[in-house]
C-alpha cells in the first residue's frame, strides 16, 4: 500500500510541476488557495498545491490504517 501512496505523490508532484501558468493559478483558484497572485513566482503556488495535495493523501492514508487495524485478522 505505502508503494502506491509514494508513486501517486510522485505522479501528483510531477504533474502540479508541469502545469502551464494558466492553468496553475486556475486550479489554485478552484482549490481557494489563500495569497496566490500572479506577481508570485510560478514555483510558490506550485509548492503550495503540492503541499495540500500531500495533506490529503496524508489524512487518505491515515483512515486506510485505522480502517486496517480494525478489522478482524481473518481479513488483513
Amino acid at each position: 500500500m505505502m508503494e502506491n501512496t509514494q508513486c501517486l505523490r510522485d505522479r501528483v508532484s510531477a504533474t502540479l510541476w508541469q502545469l502551464g501558468e494558466n492553468f496553475l493559478f486556475e486550479v489554485c483558484r478552484y482549490l481557494k488557495c489563500d495569497g496566490l497572485d500572479r506577481g508570485e513566482p510560478c514555483s510558490r503556488p506550485r509548492r503550495v498545491l503540492i503541499k495540500m495535495a500531500e495533506g490529503v493523501l496524508d489524512k487518505i492514508e491515515e483512515s486506510q490504517d485505522e480502517v486496517e487495524k480494525n478489522l478482524p485478522e481473518e481479513n488483513k
